[in-house]
């Protein structure tokens, strides 16, 4: 397919050369940073524009690869006719590119992307389109990033996108608690790596109920109170320690409180 790629961040730049390196050609960028857009299109030898009025209305696909707030804005400005329109927003509906095209849809790579990395073997894919012709074009784009496809509709979607925000973002967050805490205390956190490591490839077997350990699992409020002890130079970790404890204890021991 040929392409117009509407953005420059992580998402345009790693999508639009991976399609290429695919056999798809990109063949023009647009970005609100004029100077990003010029480079982008260079890199992928493809025309840069300074209006998406300007843009060109016979690409096969146009993608909409920005931060989801921007996304309605850019959409306001973008009538192809019946050609492909798709952004890669997770929490945003398909519905708001109604204006845009008569086929239209989502791509949203469930990968955190940046660039300068390339990305893995296989990874979600979910797509979603207002028909049956434009679900295929986009399975095909899909096809082209990774084999593991997925279909969800706007409330679907909108609702992994929650779920993988909690999974990871979160648990990003409490790993630079930790991190910050061990630094503090002159030890090197990448002793927890080989424990993560196992955690995480533990998930592709089991639930995650099947793996919990520790004190509150065992509902143990000495070993729970010491611990907090321990962090009383550190309020944000013993903050978060107590919440998640107080969690486990009425899943596992209801009635229980520290």
């Amino acid at each position: 397919m040929q392409l117009v790629i509407l953005g420059t961040g992580n998402v345009a730049t790693v999508l639009g050369k991976t399609f290429q390196a695919k056999g798809h050609s990109v063949v023009g960028v647009w970005g609100r940073n004029a100077a990003a857009a010029k480079e982008l299109a260079a890199s992928l030898q493809a025309t840069a524009y300074d209006s998406i009025a300007d843009l060109p209305k016979d690409a096969d696909a146009y993608m909409i690869a920005v931060a989801d707030p921007a996304i309605p804005a850019i959409a306001a400005q973008l009538n192809v006719g019946d050609q492909l329109v798709f952004h890669c927003g997770g929490a945003v509906s398909k519905d708001l590119l109604l204006h845009c095209s008569k086929n239209y849809g989502v791509l949203w790579p469930v990968h955190m992307i940046r660039k300068g990395q390339n990305l893995p073997d296989a990874f979600p894919v979910v797509v979603d389109a207002n028909n049956t012709k434009t679900l295929q074009q986009l399975e095909a784009l899909a096809a082209a990033l990774s084999q593991t496809l997925l279909y969800a509709d706007d409330a679907k979607r909108s609702r992994m996108h929650m779920l993988t925000a909690t999974a990871v973002n979160f648990s990003n967050h409490l790993l630079h608690l930790v991190w910050q805490h061990a630094a503090a205390h002159a030890i090197d956190p990448h002793f927890l790596l080989g424990i993560l490591d196992n955690m995480l490839k533990g998930l592709q077997q089991h639930v995650p109920s099947a793996q919990q350990a520790g004190p509150a699992y065992r509902g143990d409020l000495n070993k729970l109170q010491e611990q907090l002890a321990v962090l009383k130079d550190d309020s944000a970790l013993q903050e978060v320690y107590a919440f998640m404890s107080q969690q486990i204890l009425n899943t596992y021991h209801p009635g229980k409180a520290l």
